[in-house]
């Protein structure tokens, strides 16, 4: 509970984590398996009136110090709250669709889909196949921790930033790749398959790295050779349109969570995401510089300038 309170007022992310701390007390202070039971129902039942305490205390202090009643999520992670039986089942299938992406993006991150290490971990599985029992709960606190931010997110199912997920990747890879039995065989294989993956997630990283440097900068130098002054001069820049989906950097482009740092780098104080759920703002500045008159013929094209916005319109070359 002090960890909620604590973790839910600087990084809440870390929170989740918490249970991975007792993995080993479990091992040493439960080996009669009848006990299992008990120590699961106390253990997530501190674990998840933590987060309720640390919430709760986030919501006060954010109301002491602002006061504002609640937390408003940015408008670029595109929150849809649940407001009807409805809305919570689309939630659900929104967090179930992001946990798949993300495992498979963690798998395949890791591995490089190379049948090596696939191998590998079904080896591993047959080594630890005999002590399923007695590790049964430790995989049941790693798949809690694993879904846990996931299922944080289901009332509001906004947007799931990759570097936020530090409970699932840390819960899968001890789930899948750390032995729970010091027997020099998995132990052995558990090393080489961290280091296997380790190595792998280092390429990857450096080589996406390098391609979204690219393509990001390349979309910050067409938003600011259009525009006719430096973009700290301009209170915001508003942006309305897509560019079409054969091009390799319409995702940058089109979506508001990846357009959103790229205009912030960009030295813009503000950013308009005018395309996904359109503010009554966008629909005043629409009508102004009657936006849907105009058809762009390149990529990025300026439209015009309302009380300090720039705007610009997105199409294809």
């Amino acid at each position: 509970m002090l960890g909620g309170i604590l973790l839910f007022g600087m990084m809440q992310n870390y929170y989740f984590i918490l249970p991975l701390l007792f993995l080993r007390r479990l091992a040493s202070e439960n080996q009669d398996i009848g006990k299992i039971g008990t120590y699961l129902f106390s253990h997530f039942f501190y674990w998840i009136l933590g987060s309720i305490v640390g919430f709760v205390l986030a919501l006060v202090a954010i109301f002491i110090i602002t006061g504002q009643v609640g937390i408003t999520p940015a408008e670029w992670r595109q929150a849809m709250p649940v407001q009807d039986f409805q809305g919570l089942i689309r939630n659900v299938f929104f967090v179930i669709q992001c946990l798949k992406a993300e495992v498979l993006l963690l798998l395949m991150n890791g591995t490089n889909n190379n049948p090596v290490y696939l191998l590998g971990l079904m080896l591993l599985l047959v080594f630890r196949f005999q002590f399923w029992r007695s590790g049964l709960p430790k995989v049941i606190i790693l798949l809690a921790v694993s879904i846990s931010f996931f299922v944080f997110s289901i009332p509001l199912a906004a947007a799931i930033a990759t570097r936020s997920l530090v409970a699932l990747s840390s819960a899968m890879i001890i789930l899948l790749l750390v032995s729970s039995q010091l027997r020099h065989k998995a132990y052995w294989l558990s090393v080489f398959l961290l280091l296997w993956m380790g190595s792998n997630f280092s390429i990857n990283a450096h080589s996406y790295l390098n391609a979204h440097k690219t393509e990001t900068e390349f979309i910050l130098q067409k938003i600011v050779t259009v525009l006719p002054q430096h973009p700290s001069n301009y209170n915001a820049l508003a942006i309305f349109g897509k560019v079409d989906e054969k091009y390799k950097e319409a995702r940058l482009f089109n979506e508001g969570p990846f357009t959103r740092p790229i205009v912030l780098a960009a030295g813009f104080n503000s950013f308009w995401e005018c395309r996904m759920s359109v503010p009554k703002e966008c629909d005043a500045l629409g009508e102004k510089l009657d936006i849907s008159s105009i058809t762009a013929n390149k990529a990025v094209e300026f439209v015009g300038v309302s009380e300090g916005i720039a705007v610009i319109l997105l199409g294809s070359e």
